[in-house]
């Protein structure tokens, strides 16, 4: 996997408490399909190298008309039950190197990347682990996305820390 630069800076929610819910995501049902937004969230490559991990997310424009992200994703993690977790996201200053906010144009059928990034283990004392990552695309000139369900194990370690990365635009492949 190819770890590029990303860009941008839209502040990340820090999740300092569990027990609150959050906004009802996009179900997985529908998930399949091309979201009410146009934009479909997946998972691409992971790597895993001393102890950091790296999972690539990747923007879908599946819709009909082109549209514009900018900044970094919206990202939630959250328990079995949809319960916040007590969980630090932070923006660009992970593993990973980020290379600013720009404006990423995608034209239908175009794909944006970021990268999510954390170490732990699932072993330490005080760790976290979930399948339930919530992201979120900031849409230039529009209301951000309905946050969309990945199928993504997370084993966050006694930090509880997760980094993301500014939207780019997608590697060819």
């Amino acid at each position: 996997m190819s770890v590029g630069t990303v860009s941008g800076c839209v502040a990340a929610p820090t999740v300092e408490g569990a027990g609150s819910s959050v906004e009802t995501p996009v179900p997985p049902s529908e998930q399949a399909g091309c979201p009410p937004s146009g934009l479909q969230v997946s998972v691409g490559e992971r790597d895993a190298a001393s102890g950091l991990q790296v999972v690539v997310l990747l923007l879908t424009n599946c819709g009909r008309a082109a549209t514009v992200v900018k900044g970094h994703p919206d990202l939630t993690v959250q328990d079995d039950d949809d319960a916040l977790l007590a969980v630090r996201v932070t923006q660009g200053r992970g593993g990973v190197p980020d290379p600013g906010t720009v404006a990423v144009p995608l034209p239908p059928g175009a794909r944006a990347q970021a990268y999510l990034n954390w170490r732990g283990t699932a072993q330490a004392e005080g760790s976290v682990r979930t399948e339930r990552v919530l992201v979120r695309p900031r849409v230039v000139g529009e209301r951000a996305a309905a946050a969309q369900v990945l199928p993504l194990t997370v084993d966050l370690g006694p930090t509880r820390t997760v980094d993301v990365t500014a939207w780019q635009a997608a590697e060819a492949g």
